[in-house]
């Protein structure tokens, strides 16, 4: 009779060990990603799909990657992907360029009403043949700066770490070993970062601000809303915008050059929808300059030179492009 007892009693501890796993909320998170970014960011809103004109620019035909945070070496190879795209040059020999385009051209969050392209800026940073392209290469990449801020908070925050390591061990069970429940924790300290980017960019996609650096009362994720990103959203007042964002971005572009190019691309399309003949590679424009300058008699110390009593030069010059 005790035997049969014990065994009852140790089959209710084997379910009450196998119920206290719990669904690794990562792998709803990835099925989100798996969507897109655009879709992942502004949902059913409908967004431009007009083809961008490339005629000046590098078309960029690189493809965007879903970040796996089911496996470490993964997680390890993007985090060293973001240190170098977010290594910065100066900003002094690309300021006016930068300052130019984010004012000049238009961009998701534009206020103003524009027929044709409606991604302009986007497409100066992402070179892709497509306006959707563009917003989702921009919505992946402002998603791996914010990151960058958001998982300093999170590795600073003693709640978060707590919470992790419960939930890792919920997932893998106690009788894991520790090792494993170690990189459970810390991908999922990253998944809950990166999630937290996701919102941010939601934010930002709507015309509203975020922190630069978070803080617990800026902080909108917990690990149970992760599978599913629902949670109250929380923009700021003073932080930064979408806008800058993209100053940033064509900050960092590798290529200096390209965003010039792309600009005559968008000059093009826009003056092509009242002329829809134009060319920028056959428009030429030129200013000729002249100057005539005169001098007297040259003398030096009392003593006139032996030059002639006037001299006159002619400079004329013609600037075109």
């Amino acid at each position: 009779m005790q035997e049969k007892e014990k065994t009852k009693k140790k089959k209710v501890k084997t379910q009450a060990k196998e119920e206290k796993k719990k669904e690794d909320p990562r792998t709803g998170f990835m099925g989100l990603l798996r969507q897109g970014s655009v879709s992942l960011v502004l949902g059913q809103k409908e967004v431009s799909s007009l083809s961008v004109p490339i005629e000046y620019g590098k078309k960029d035909e690189s493809e965007q990657k879903s970040w796996n945070f089911m496996e470490k070496e993964d997680s390890k190879n993007q985090m060293n992907e973001l240190s170098k795209k977010t290594e910065s040059p100066s900003l002094v020999s690309e300021f006016p360029g930068i300052m130019y385009g984010v004012q000049y051209f238009h961009n998701l969050t534009s206020k103003e009403k524009k027929e044709g392209l409606q991604y302009e800026v986007e497409y100066l940073i992402a070179g892709k043949d497509t306006e959707k392209d563009n917003l989702g290469s921009v919505f992946w990449r402002i998603i791996a700066l914010r990151f960058v801020t958001n998982i300093a908070y999170v590795y600073t925050n003693a709640k978060f770490q707590e919470e992790a390591m419960l939930l890792a061990t919920s997932i893998l069970g106690i009788t894991a070993m520790p090792t494993l429940i170690t990189v459970a924790k810390h991908l999922l300290l990253l998944a809950l970062a990166y999630g937290e980017s996701v919102i941010d960019v939601r934010n930002l996609a709507e015309g509203k601000k975020v922190p630069l650096l978070k803080s617990e009362a800026t902080w909108q994720l917990e690990f149970s809303q992760l599978a599913g990103l629902n949670c109250q959203r929380k923009p700021v007042e003073n932080g930064v915008s979408y806008k800058d964002y993209l100053g940033l971005l064509l900050v960092m572009q590798a290529e200096k050059m390209e965003k010039y190019k792309r600009m005559m691309d968008l000059m093009e399309a826009n003056v092509k929808q009242k002329l829809p003949d134009f060319k920028m590679n056959q428009t030429v424009a030129a200013c000729q300059m002249k100057l005539d300058i005169k001098l007297r008699k040259l003398a030096f110390g009392g003593m006139k030179l032996p030059t002639p009593a006037k001299q006159e030069w002619t400079f004329q010059r013609v600037v075109s492009y």
